[in-house]
């Protein structure tokens, strides 16, 4: 089974990670550029697409191919950030 985590950099998010990599799962992990160095711990064991969670281009890279999709980002702002994450993910993750 393969997950995307969008939000993986997070507390949470790297729960989330170690979560399905302890079951087998194949992860994508999305999060900010510059948040990227959070997920060191597991670096050689998922694949990482940087970039702002609501920009459909970055989820739809993000969620090719993937099962099922996790969306645990913590919103930030307020030009609707989390509103348009989960746009991006119901346009783009398969059905």
């Amino acid at each position: 089974m393969k997950v995307c985590i969008v939000g993986a950099s997070g507390k949470l998010g790297r729960y989330m990670v170690r979560h399905a990599l302890d079951r087998g799962y194949e992860v994508v992990a999305v999060c900010r550029s510059k948040s990227v160095e959070k997920l060191n711990d597991f670096k050689d064991r998922i694949t990482i697409v940087p970039g702002a969670t609501n920009d459909a281009s970055v989820i739809a890279q993000a969620v090719m191919g993937c099962d099922g999709v996790l969306t645990v980002l913590v919103p930030w702002g307020v030009s609707g950030y989390s509103t348009g994450t989960a746009q991006a993910v119901l346009e783009h993750a398969p059905k």
